[in-house]
């Protein structure tokens, strides 16, 4: 229980300033991890469609032969 008067202790000398950082850094990370999820997500779809995730990102072998 004496950690938690820690934390209370820490929590209640913060000032209102970096309540907003940590605001914005928690929401921050929140987005990417979301983003990395849903990029996961729609690359097993691909792959599981049959379509090879990475060929629009891909160089073609021989730009030159037309």
């Amino acid at each position: 229980m004496e950690s938690i008067g820690v934390v209370r202790g820490i929590v209640q000398s913060m000032p209102w300033f970096a309540w907003i950082a940590l605001a914005a850094i928690l929401s921050g990370s929140f987005t990417g991890i979301v983003k990395m999820i849903l990029t996961h997500r729609e690359r097993l779809a691909m792959i599981q469609a049959g379509i090879d995730p990475d060929a629009p990102h891909r160089k073609a072998v021989f730009d030159d032969v037309a």
